[in-house]
């Protein structure tokens, strides 16, 4: 797999290729043929037949030049992009090694890393769980909560977990601001959907169903405030969770 320094430089190699082609067609394209005329009479010297030589047209090379210059700036504008907002897998699907928790007499079967950044309307990653034997047990995740959106700000999160041989009883808790914490009708909206938890640094809690278990710590959080609504949401939030099978 390339490093994104290789494929930012391969982006721009691609954008000026392009741009390079188009140089090439438009100056093909609008080579001027010489008259009819002309061209069926030729100058002879001694039985040396001379056409005249086809001429650019200057419209077509600005126009050109104009087209490079903003595939150009597309593409930097692209690298940009790219090297600011890390890619959704990396972000959504972070497996790390499994490691020991506190209170844990054993590793958990899966460990992940998920980060939301703010204007993510569509954060909402999964993750599966299944024994060392490839046998599916259940599934887990973190996303946002759409009712509780002020735009693509973001108060609250909802983590959840699925386990197949309970599939009625669906675990969910509220992962909240701390001004969503202070907001009682917000608190009231969010509380029909499942218990509230105030998102605190290296704060751990626990999803649990019949045959899983799940801990949820906040590894990274900041807040930014909107002077719009006067209120603070997560600009960024990063949770490791851990799923557990139960004896």
């Amino acid at each position: 797999m390339l490093s994104e320094n290789c494929k930012s430089l391969a982006s721009v190699g691609l954008g000026l290729l392009i741009g390079l082609s188009l140089l090439i067609g438009c100056a093909q394209a609008n080579v001027k043929a010489p008259d009819s005329a002309l061209s069926s009479s030729l100058v002879s010297d001694g039985g040396d037949e001379q056409a005249a030589e086809p001429e650019i047209s200057s419209t077509a090379i600005t126009m050109t030049a104009l087209l490079l210059v903003v595939a150009g700036l597309a593409t930097i504008a692209g690298v940009w992009y790219r090297r600011r907002i890390p890619p959704l897998e990396s972000r959504y699907k972070c497996f790390v090694e499994p490691t020991a928790w506190e209170g844990e007499t054993s590793k958990p079967l899966f460990q992940t890393l998920t980060t939301y950044i703010l204007g993510d309307e569509y954060f909402d990653p999964s993750f599966t769980i299944k024994t060392e034997t490839d046998a599916f047990l259940g599934e887990y995740g973190v996303g946002i909560v759409p009712s509780a959106a002020q735009g693509e700000r973001m108060p609250a999160f909802e983590l959840w977990l699925f386990d197949k041989h309970d599939p009625e009883n669906t675990d969910s808790q509220m992962l909240i601001s701390e001004d969503a914490h202070h907001d009682e009708m917000l608190r009231e909206k969010l509380t029909s959907i499942g218990p509230l938890v105030l998102a605190q640094l290296d704060h751990v809690l626990a999803l649990q169903t019949a045959t899983l278990r799940v801990r949820a710590r906040v590894a990274e959080m900041e807040y930014v405030r909107s002077e719009k609504f006067d209120k603070r949401f997560f600009k960024e939030l990063t949770v490791e969770l851990a799923a557990w099978q139960k004896n």
